[in-house]
């Protein structure tokens, strides 16, 4: 597949773990305390290479990085994360099928529409809450793990490959480790 680049394509190729990084990375950058932690330390660069496989590509299905996910999340702080789970729905759902409509087409690109790539954010209609590309374009990472027994990550949405998940109350579990072309994220903050 060719994929979207340039700073109006949503990310993509990005593992759970490399939005953990960007988040407390950015928080730094801005003076905002930092979300994750991994032991005592905030600063990513003490948490560790993520493990990948050969030619730097995420380890295979099934894997994850045992260091990694003992992650914790401050709630407390003002910095930059990933939403929960509850967030993202709250966030989507405005009582379609679809994030803004019961019409497809209308608000995601999905693998009927989609040219088989990625396409420019706000091209479809956004949710009644002004937020684009909720449903469709690529994956979104949200914090938290697929069930209790498991750890996978939730992602919600759907992508360009995708039919029937990008409808808004599918939930996807993907394997942190994973960096693929329909895999991207969305951050949030706190409220002041």
């Amino acid at each position: 597949a060719t994929c979207g680049m340039g700073t109006d394509y949503p990310v993509y190729r990005v593992s759970w773990y490399d939005a953990l990084v960007y988040c407390n990375l950015r928080s730094m950058a801005e003076g905002l305390t930092p979300v994750y932690s991994i032991g005592s330390s905030t600063d990513p660069a003490a948490w560790g290479g993520i493990r990948t496989g050969s030619g730097g590509k995420p380890c295979g299905p099934g894997s994850d990085d045992p260091n990694w996910n003992t992650v914790n999340m401050d709630t407390s702080a003002n910095g930059y994360r990933l939403p929960t789970e509850v967030e993202w729905e709250q966030a989507a759902d405005d009582g379609h099928s679809y994030s803004g409509s019961d019409d497809i087409d209308a608000v995601a690109w999905y693998d009927g529409n989609s040219g088989s790539r990625t396409h420019e954010v706000k091209t479809k209609a956004p949710n009644s809450a002004g937020i684009y590309d909720m449903s469709g374009n690529v994956w979104e990472w949200c914090w938290d793990k697929y069930s209790a027994t498991s750890s996978d990550r939730v992602g919600r949405g759907g992508s360009w490959r995708d039919s029937a998940s990008v409808d808004v109350y599918f939930r996807g579990d993907l394997y942190g480790t994973e960096r693929y072309d329909n895999r991207g994220f969305r951050v949030v903050r706190k409220a002041d």
